[in-house]
């Protein structure tokens, strides 16, 4: 567990770490969404869960 003051140090850094690129490439651990359609269904969670009270450490706005 990391202790709260530490987290959003901590956050940024472990997403920081994430290889983000082509899904046919096997040093690729995160994607492109394959919709518009999930794109929209993944923004609907991360707007609910911040209306409950959630806080992102670390969001990348949409181009």
């Amino acid at each position: 567990m990391t202790p709260e003051s530490c987290q959003p140090a901590a956050t940024g850094r472990a997403v920081a770490a994430i290889t983000i690129g082509d899904p046919l490439d096997p040093a690729t651990e995160m994607g492109p969404l394959v919709s518009a359609a999930q794109c929209s269904h993944v923004m609907a969670h991360i707007a609910r869960a911040e209306a409950e009270g959630a806080r992102h450490g670390t969001f990348i706005p949409r181009p």
